[in-house]
């Protein structure tokens, strides 16, 4: 490529140009900038796609499962400021499969330049954690998984060159530190899990990939049931647990035995679980009623936790300080 000239200024555009591709004109230089692509095809095999068709039903679901597995995949490595999309090339004969195109947005390469030291892990490396190129099938994802066999790790320890150990009840799996943020992302492993749906109905054997003439297979039926997402137990996040001295308005009661209360600290609303046994049984006896805008002065703790669908944070009034009624007390100031 000549070289090209230098421009006055630290002007930034974007325009299309005659090659294809786009120019981009940053801090005084031209830079040429290409889309980032990797193909592979994914084949079904067993006894009902002998003569080369397959239920729709079946291979929809399990198309848009691997379009959302790469998308989640790029989001775990590579962050949301790059984007990749997904395309069915075409349908090859033979066993049925199908050929997919991943395309990298451009900006993947903005976001090495504008950040120094970073990373941007490119369409085929994406390939690779995963376990779809049929020449690394046995770094990635998918091959994890198959040694797991459904167990889950007792703990993950990082090592040198950027890889950890995932350590299980009877062994040591060490594997490059992107496939195990892969291994832990629930979002990657539900749609990986979808893809694999078709494997899971009669007829369906194994999906592989090829490496030229050889087939290199990925996954059978029966190794299918070691992709299910396994239920994950609330891990205790470390925050500052020393109880909090708040006041909160009553939005409702709850007379259940978990005793979640609505209350308000006039921003938002939350749910607090009541657990001063005292208190509870004077609210059961009938001891203690209440009206519309009474206050509460509460002992609270706070809790987090990282669950499956997210961050959780859990309230309780460990002890009831007072409890203020609508009209009284209004003109003496809080007590403390």
């Amino acid at each position: 490529m000549p070289s090209q000239p230098r421009h006055r200024g630290a002007s930034f555009f974007l325009a299309p140009c005659s090659a294809g591709f786009l120019v981009a004109f940053f801090n005084q230089w031209n830079i040429h900038i290409r889309m980032n692509t990797a193909q592979f095809s994914i084949y079904f095999d067993g006894p009902a796609l002998r003569e080369g068709t397959m239920d729709v039903r079946d291979l929809a679901p399990a198309m848009l499962a691997l379009g959302d597995m790469l998308e989640h995949a790029n989001r775990v490595v590579n962050g949301p400021e790059v984007t990749v999309s997904v395309r069915v090339k075409g349908f090859p004969r033979g066993c049925f499969g199908v050929s997919f195109e991943t395309v990298q947005g451009f900006m993947s390469q903005f976001v090495e330049m504008l950040s120094p030291g970073s990373k941007v892990h490119s369409a085929l490396e994406i390939l690779n954690l995963l376990g779809l190129n049929p020449v690394t099938i046995g770094t990635g994802l998918i091959l994890l998984l198959k040694k797991a066999k459904g167990r889950r790790p007792k703990k993950a320890t990082p090592i040198e060159h950027n890889r950890v150990v995932l350590t299980f009840q009877d062994e040591d799996i060490e594997v490059p530190a992107e496939v195990a943020e892969l291994y832990g992302d629930n979002d990657v492993r539900t749609a990986l899990n979808k893809a694999l749906e078709p494997l899971r109905g009669e007829g369906i054997d194994k999906i592989f990939v090829k490496d030229g003439a050889q087939q290199v297979e990925l996954v059978s039926a029966y190794e299918a049931q070691f992709f299910v997402p396994q239920e994950i137990d609330p891990i205790p996040l470390e925050i500052d647990e020393t109880p909090q001295i708040r006041y909160f308005s009553i939005i409702s009661l709850s007379f259940k035995e978990d005793n979640k209360w609505k209350l308000s600290d006039g921003s938002q609303p939350i749910h607090v679980t009541i657990t001063d046994q005292k208190f509870l049984d004077e609210v059961n006896s009938g001891s203690r009623s209440f009206a519309k805008g009474d206050m509460l002065k509460i002992k609270l703790v706070t809790r987090q936790s990282q669950t499956k669908q997210g961050l959780k944070t859990e309230y309780e009034a460990t002890k009831i300080l007072e409890h203020t009624r609508p009209g009284r007390q209004m003109y003496l100031p809080l007590m403390q």
